[in-house]
């Protein structure tokens, strides 16, 4: 009892709290340690401005850690009496709370560069960077926008995803660059990452919110149903900035990531802002048709009929998927040929015009330039965005698709490399 008297519960405390203060200074120390972080062909396989802006992010970000402990550790120095030890413990906390959430914003970036493990993964994912960036260029530019950098990383799993640029971080931080997710799975068939990098343009130019109104109040569709198809605008927005950009391929590419169980293709979420899977491949087929007429999407929609038999489900919310299904046609024709304040007051259609990716166009792109389409410079520059279109619209038509998906992987190496560091 004698020894437990003679201890100064305050001091014990200052000491305590010190102790850590000096601990999440020195793990901050090490977080911006980019050598440890970043192995080195990772960073060497980015664009020099996106390591200058994660390199910056990571200095910025970890000095903001470093200067909370510090003045922390400044204010431990002198003598606290109870009620300011009790600010200091909080504010301990405060400074663990944001180390954790800066180490989770920096190591989501590094470890995204990181996917880049040598020579042709790094190719590899330099090409997805570009499709990103030029297909938003080519979007933003006429409409005096500058797109963002892009850094897409490889991951496992069914959907892609983005990280929108400026978007807020776990810490409070800005996020330097758009980051881009692009599944294993369709490395080699990448037209997510266009979905993705709309989802950057329409949030930029506040397309979203436009198409959201004009879809909730289409006319001669039933206002519960026009809701709805309002509610998935965003997600929408992004399928019609890839089918516009990539064609039929991007098409397919969608059904095969939504065909899945019948009660997932079929269940409707309220609080979901995808569109039911049903209706959003219907969606995508009936741009097709609208934009080229007759094709091989009318056959895809037939088998995917047949597969996904609506007349034989039973399952909660279904009269609503059945609803949006009905309104498909007029649906797909309201988001294509709407003229929005988003786009200087044209359509979609107008903006990103469709024909430069139809199959008889295609076609004729790859009479025109031969093998060279695939290899040479002058091509690989020109035309990144259509090759990919191309090469998507021969993965899903062709019986044998195997040439082209190891064509696709050559062409993705060459323009990573040539493009990239020339």
């Amino acid at each position: 009892m004698l020894a437990e008297a003679a201890i100064d519960t305050g001091t014990v405390l200052r000491a305590a709290l010190r102790r850590q203060a000096h601990h999440w200074a020195e793990a901050a120390e090490q977080l911006q340690d980019r050598e440890k972080l970043m192995h080195a062909f990772g960073r060497s396989g980015i664009h020099r401005v996106i390591a200058q802006r994660l390199e910056r992010f990571l200095e910025e970000n970890c000095s903001r850690v470093l200067h909370t402990a510090r003045k922390l550790l400044e204010r431990l120095k002198g003598d606290a009496d109870r009620s300011q030890l009790v600010t200091l413990q909080r504010e301990l906390l405060g400074l663990r709370e944001l180390y954790v959430s800066t180490e989770t914003a920096v190591h989501f970036y590094t470890d995204a560069v990181n996917t880049r493990t040598g020579p042709h993964m790094a190719s590899i994912l330099r090409a997805c960077d570009i499709i990103c960036k030029r297909c938003m260029d080519e979007t933003l530019a006429p409409l005096g926008r500058t797109a963002p950098h892009v850094l897409t990383f490889i991951d496992r799993g069914l959907g892609a995803s983005i990280l929108r640029s400026e978007q807020r971080l776990w810490n409070g931080a800005m996020s330097p660059v758009a980051a881009v997710k692009v599944t294993y799975f369709n490395m080699l068939r990448p037209t997510s990452l266009v979905h993705e990098s709309g989802h950057q343009m329409a949030f930029m130019l506040g397309w979203n919110e436009e198409l959201a109104a004009a879809l909730a109040s289409t006319p001669d569709v039933p206002p519960a149903i026009a809701k709805v198809y309002g509610a998935w605008a965003s997600e929408i927005a992004a399928d019609i900035f890839s089918a516009l950009h990539c064609g039929y391929g991007s098409v397919v590419a969608l059904h095969d990531v939504v065909c899945g169980n019948p009660l997932q293709v079929f269940a409707h979420r309220a609080d979901d802002p995808h569109p039911t899977g049903y209706v959003r491949v219907l969606l995508a087929i009936a741009w097709c048709r609208i934009c080229y007429g007759a094709g091989p999407w009318d056959a895809l929609e037939h088998s995917f009929k047949q597969q996904y038999d609506i007349r034989m489900m039973q399952m909660p919310g279904l009269e609503i998927t059945r609803g949006c299904a009905e309104q498909v046609e007029r649906m797909a024709h309201r988001c294509l040929h709407t003229a929005f304040k988003a786009f200087g007051g044209r359509t979609a259609a107008q903006l990103v015009d469709p024909q430069r990716v139809s199959p008889k166009t295609l076609d004729e792109l790859e009479r025109s330039a031969g093998p060279a389409l695939y290899t040479s410079p002058i091509w690989l520059h020109r035309e990144p965005l259509r090759t990919l279109a191309l090469n998507s619209l021969r993965i899903a038509t062709e019986a044998d698709p195997a040439p082209h998906y190891r064509r696709q992987e050559r062409w993705m190496g060459a323009l990573g490399t040539t493009v990239e560091l020339n």
